[in-house]
C-alpha cells in the first residue's frame, strides 16, 4: 500500500512521473548495472565515457530531497539494513550513533482478518523516542518484518527507549502498539507492542564513520554513471532521461543519509551534485529540443493519410492543447480506435514528459471519429491529473515545447505554437 502513497507526495516536486526506486542489491556497494545508453541523434555530441561531474550546487536549505518527503517515512533507510545490523558493535554508551531494530508485525492485525484491504502485508512505520527525544518514523513497504534504522542517537545507562508502530494505509492507519525498555547495557533490547515485536542493537559513531567512506564513493560513482548516460532525444519518452540511473543514485545518497541523517555536512555535497546533474540535464535537453523543433514542420503525418497540427494552446489553468487532424487521403478513415489506444505527451522544456489525454470529442463505439477525404476534426488534449483533479505541475508551453503523438505504433513530434 505504501508504494501507492509515496509517489503522490513527490509528484508536485519533480517533472514527469516518478516510480518507486528499485532497491539495489544489499551486498553490492557498486551501483546497479545501468541499461545500455541509447545513442544521441547524429548531430548531438556523444557523452564522455568517464564524464566529469558538474560542480556541486549549493546544498538545499531543507536537506531532505524531493524524493523523500513522506512524513510517515521521515527517516532515510539503507538498502542493506539486513546486513548492516550484523555489523552493530553494541557500545555500552552510544553518542551520535545508529539504532537498528529488527521489527516484526504480528500475524493478527488490530482490526479484521488482514492488515491491508488488498490482502498485502502491512507497511510498518515505527517512531523511536529515547529519553523523550523523538527520532522520527522509519518505515518499510509491504512486509511482515524489516530492519529499521535511526541515525544521530544517544543511549546511556538507564536510557528509556520507546517504539510506537502503525501500519500505514490510504486513509486509516492501524495502530500496532507501543512499548518501552530501559537500557541496562545489554543487547539486543527487546520490545513487544500489542501487534509488533522488536529487537534493537546499536552502532557506534566510530563504526559509522568507517562505513561512510565506501558509501560516499559509491554515490559519486553512481552520479558519474548517470552523467555518462545523459543523451537527450525528444523522440523517446522523457527525452531519453536516464531514469534508472537516477533511481540508483537516489538510493546511494539515501544509504549515506541513513547512517548520519540528512543534515550532516557530508550529504550537502552529494545533494548538490544531484541538483547540478538535473540542471545540466535541463540545459542539454533544452538545447536538443530547440534544435529538433527548428527543423519540424507545423503539420506532420501521424498515420497514413492523416496529418495533425497543434493549432493553439490554453494554459491559463490546467493546460489544454488543440490538435487539428485532417484526412489527406482518398478514402474514409475511422480514427476512434487508434486515438483511444494512442499516447500523447507534452515534452517539457526541461526534457521531461507531461502526459495528456483526450478531453473532447467523446469517442466510443457509438461515437466514432470518421473523417471523409479532406475532412478534419479538432481534438482537445488536457493534462492528466491526480488527487481529485488537481494538476500535478505547471505545463506552460514555450519556444522549446513539443507534443509527441504515438498512434498505431508510429511516433510523431509536433511543435507547440508559442
Amino acid at each position: 500500500m505504501l508504494r501507492f502513497l509515496l509517489p503522490f507526495f513527490a509528484l508536485g516536486l519533480a517533472c514527469g512521473g516518478l516510480s518507486k526506486p528499485p532497491t539495489p542489491a544489499a551486498s553490492d556497494p557498486e551501483p546497479a548495472p545501468a541499461p545500455e545508453p541509447v545513442a544521441a541523434p547524429a548531430s548531438a555530441p556523444e557523452p564522455a565515457v568517464e564524464p566529469d561531474l558538474p560542480a556541486a550546487a549549493p546544498p538545499p536549505l531543507d536537506r531532505r530531497p524531493p524524493w523523500h518527503v513522506n512524513g510517515l517515512c521521515a527517516v532515510p533507510q539503507p538498502a542493506d539494513a539486513d546486513e548492516l545490523i550484523l555489523d552493530a558493535d553494541d557500545p555500552a554508551v552510544l553518542e551520535d550513533g545508529l539504532i537498528l531494530c529488527r521489527v516484526r508485525m504480528s500475524d493478527t492485525p488490530p482490526r479484521g482478518r488482514r492488515w491491508d484491504v488488498f490482502k498485502n502485508p502491512p507497511d510498518p512505520s515505527v517512531r523511536l523516542d529515547i529519553d523523550g527525544t523523538a527520532h522520527g518514523p522509519a518505515c518499510a513497504d509491504d512486509t511482515m518484518a524489516a530492519v529499521l534504522t535511526w541515525p544521530g542517537a544517544d543511549l546511556g545507562s538507564n536510557s528509556k527507549l520507546k517504539l510506537t508502530a502503525i501500519d500505514v494505509d490510504i486513509r486509516n492507519h492501524d495502530p500496532a502498539g507501543t512499548d518501552i525498555v530501559i537500557f541496562e547495557g545489554a543487547y539486543p533490547m527487546e520490545l513487544n507492542g500489542s501487534h509488533f515485536s522488536a529487537k534493537c542493537r546499536a552502532m557506534s559513531a566510530e563504526v559509522v564513520t568507517v562505513r561512510m567512506s565506501g558509501r560516499v564513493d559509491a554515490a559519486r560513482r553512481s552520479a558519474k554513471s548517470m552523467r555518462g548516460q545523459m543523451a537527450p532525444d525528444p523522440e523517446r519518452p522523457d527525452c531519453n532521461f536516464p531514469g534508472e540511473a537516477e533511481q540508483v543514485l537516489r538510493q546511494r545518497i539515501t544509504d549515506v543519509a541513513a547512517l548520519v541523517g540528512w543534515e550532516d555536512d557530508r550529504l550537502g555535497g552529494l545533494l548538490g551534485i544531484y541538483e547540478s546533474l538535473h540542471e545540466t540535464w535541463g540545459q542539454m535537453a533544452g538545447d536538443e529540443i530547440r534544435r529538433v523543433r527548428a527543423g519540424l514542420p507545423a503539420s506532420a503525418e501521424i498515420r497514413s493519410g492523416v496529418t495533425a497540427t497543434v493549432s493553439k494552446h490554453d494554459c491559463g489553468g490546467r493546460c489544454q492543447l488543440f490538435v487539428t487532424m485532417q484526412n489527406t487521403g482518398e478514402s474514409e478513415v475511422n480514427l476512434g480506435d487508434e486515438l483511444l489506444s494512442g499516447t500523447f505527451n507534452g515534452v517539457l522544456p526541461s526534457g521531461r514528459d507531461r502526459s495528456m489525454a483526450i478531453s473532447s470529442p467523446h469517442i466510443s463505439e457509438d461515437s466514432p471519429i470518421v473523417l471523409g477525404p479532406g475532412d478534419e476534426v479538432t481534438v482537445v488534449l488536457g493534462e492528466q491529473t491526480f488527487l481529485g483533479g488537481e494538476s500535478i505541475a505547471g505545463f506552460g508551453p514555450d519556444e522549446t515545447s513539443l507534443l509527441r503523438v504515438v498512434v498505431g505504433g508510429r511516433s510523431t513530434l509536433l511543435p507547440i505554437p508559442e
